[in-house]
């Protein structure tokens, strides 16, 4: 053990050499230390103050060089303690933070007004609902209406895009083309190709024709004005005389070009029995192709003309009153299904927060084991260094040591446990109000249902003042008969 201490000795002088301000790094006292301003080299002083048998042996008090090791450890360990305070501070103050932030079953309760005050709100700011359910009303209105001036008892009938519809003219065309493209190719001297975009022609103008006649004039006859079905019935036999007198001058030019002659005369168009069979052909496919057209214009909106538009608008401003409704109920109702949502956000936070504050106190109980283990660690050097001045002193002696070579100084715990004790029981107190917190959630979960039951009731309600607002004074005459009712109970 003293050959340890020496050889520890010699690397303490080497490093006061190099550094003779700086203490050693290894917990011990520096090699050298100041006594009344002047460094002294410690172990030196030890063998020197033995020689001359200092201290005497009736002395009762350290000399200066062994006041000043002491003292240089008990100012290590007051900056120990120091330090470890401002730990135990901060890890206190933390703790404190996160136990007022600790959530409550009053943030759980918040949770369920907010819902409320949303559902109010958005409830008492809607201007969406009224003006959709007047602008509806207006359309059933003038759809019954339109519907008795025209002795109308069924529904409208018509296609659901009449874009959709209409493209199907398209293949007609190309199937026409098709079908005439070689009673063309003959006469074109592009041949075949030549003879389908002659035949797309022809067929462009019979679908054109059909279309446009079928959806006009066919439909005409159905409305009420006895003169617009006077014209309607005088338009409609138009274009059967013109599809006819158009496919059949198609069918004698057909004839005409095959057989050379460059101008069709008219005395040729008034011999039917002079078409060969293939113009024959293009003139039964021509008219069948117009037909086909015709009733695709005629079926494009309900044969009654203004019918399909009004219950187009009708089905519009309905749909749109739907949106309204349904975006206000799904707001309405969003409110209270999050209710769950935010409480289990609550307890999750509770549940961080707890697991927070056990942290601090781990934190906080390692600090003081540190500085338990630190404090201990200071005492043993002070003893150690103290015992090896004593030791190298004793062994220059002639005379007995002083009696007070065997007394060391301590190094009691400076440090107030009762914090960790108080932090510990506020920690079980947390815990048990999580459980607390965690019952009272699951209570307003189960309650849920009649929370979400209510919020649907508060909502048809509103919804049924609301209809009756805009129904009030309408101003248009009409009353708030059988059927209003029965469309205000389906809108509900």
């Amino acid at each position: 053990m003293f050959e340890f201490l020496k050889s520890l000795a010699r690397n303490r002088r080497g490093a006061e050499n190099a550094a003779p301000e700086q203490a050693s790094g290894n917990g011990s006292a520096p090699y050298y230390v100041h006594t009344s301003g002047s460094r002294v080299d410690v172990i030196e002083h030890a063998r020197a103050a033995g020689r001359e048998n200092l201290p005497e042996t009736s002395a009762r008090e350290p000399n200066d060089v062994e006041n000043a090791i002491r003292r240089e450890h008990e100012r290590r360990h007051r900056d120990l303690v120091e330090e470890t305070r401002g730990q135990i501070r901060s890890l206190v103050t933390e703790f404190d933070r996160l136990d007022r932030e600790l959530p409550s079953p009053r943030d759980l309760h918040a949770a369920v007004q907010r819902a409320e005050a949303g559902l109010q709100h958005d409830l008492a700011s809607d201007n969406a609902v009224i003006p959709r359910w007047q602008g509806q009303q207006r359309c059933r209105r003038d759809l019954r209406h339109f519907a008795a001036n025209h002795n109308l008892a069924r529904p409208a009938r018509y296609p659901i895009s009449r874009l959709h519809h209409f493209a199907w003219l398209g293949p007609l065309v190309v199937l026409e083309s098709a079908a005439n493209a070689a009673f063309f190719a003959g006469i074109s001297v592009w041949g075949l190709a030549g003879g389908f975009l002659i035949a797309m022609l022809v067929a462009a103008i019979n679908v054109t024709i059909g279309a446009l006649a079928g959806y006009f004039p066919l439909r005409w006859r159905g409305d009420a004005n006895a003169t617009l079905r006077r014209l309607a019935t005088a338009g409609t036999l138009l274009y059967g005389i013109s599809v006819i007198l158009f496919n059949w001058g198609t069918a004698c030019f057909r004839d005409a070009a095959a057989g050379g002659v460059a101008q069709l005369r008219f005395d040729q168009l008034l011999h039917p029995e002079r078409l060969s069979l293939q113009s024959a052909a293009l003139l039964l496919v021509g008219i069948v192709a117009s037909l086909l057209a015709a009733r695709k214009g005629f079926t494009a909106c309900d044969p009654v003309p203004g019918y399909g538009d009004h219950d187009r608008a009708f089905k519009a401003a309905e749909a749109d009153f739907a949106a309204a409704r349904d975006s206000l109920k799904q707001r309405v109702l969003s409110h209270v299904e999050d209710v769950p949502r935010e409480c289990r956000t609550v307890v999750v936070k509770a549940e961080e927060t707890i697991a927070r504050m056990s942290d601090i106190i781990v934190r906080l109980e390692r600090a003081i084991e540190s500085y338990e283990a630190e404090r201990e660690r200071i005492a043993r050097w002070a003893v150690q260094w103290l015992t090896r001045y004593r030791s190298e002193n004793q062994a220059m002696r002639t005379t007995p040591p002083p009696r007070y070579f065997t007394e060391f100084p301590s190094f009691p715990s400076e440090l107030d446990h009762a914090p960790i004790e108080n932090l510990a029981q506020r920690l079980r107190a947390a815990t048990t109000h999580l459980d607390g917190l965690k019952d009272t959630a699951h209570e307003m979960e189960i309650g849920q249902p009649q929370r979400a039951a209510a919020a649907r009731e508060r909502f048809d309600a509103f919804l049924k003042d609301c209809l009756r607002r805009a129904d009030h004074g309408r101003g248009d005459g009409s009353t708030h008969d059988s059927t209003d009712a029965s469309a205000e109970q389906e809108a509900s």
